[in-house]
């Protein structure tokens, strides 16, 4: 896996690209941190209009500095009133696309398979009206 490419699907406004995701790295024992570990690498915004509705796909690719496998925590704000509508990830070259199921089954699901070394995708509603998904793993060096 040479990138992580994350595709997330969003009705939005343009005012969306005000918005600034935040990315956090794992310690490995369930805790989370600001780090230069896992950046940004790149940020590709596609808007689509039909009448009044903004259809926006944003693919985020993440790079990992470390040298070692890490686990990453994605979070991003949207404007009060819009609401994420799909969520893939890019594996290998192939989308995976999400399928929505309850927290906690999604929770379980998501801890069973990263043993696999398989990021299955959660994507949650967290605080106000942002976003949160956990990626695992992100290859070490940015490779």
């Amino acid at each position: 896996m040479k990138n992580l490419y994350i595709k997330i699907l969003l009705f939005l406004p343009v005012f969306y690209l005000a918005q600034i995701p935040t990315i956090e790295t794992g310690d490995g024992k369930g805790g989370y941190e600001k780090s230069n570990q896992v950046v940004l690498q790149k940020l590709n915004i596609e808007t689509k209009i039909t009448g009044r509705i903004s259809t926006n796909t944003v693919t985020m690719v993440l790079k990992n500095n470390s040298d070692r496998l890490r686990e990453g925590r994605v979070t991003f704000p949207l404007p009060e009133g819009v609401n994420a509508s799909g969520y893939a990830l890019d594996i290998n070259g192939k989308l995976r696309n999400a399928v929505p199921v309850e927290k906690e089954k999604a929770k379980e699901v998501y801890e069973t398979i990263k043993k696999r070394n398989i990021d299955p995708g959660i994507l949650e509603k967290v605080e106000g009206n942002s976003f949160r998904t956990t990626v695992y793993p992100i290859t070490a060096n940015g490779g």
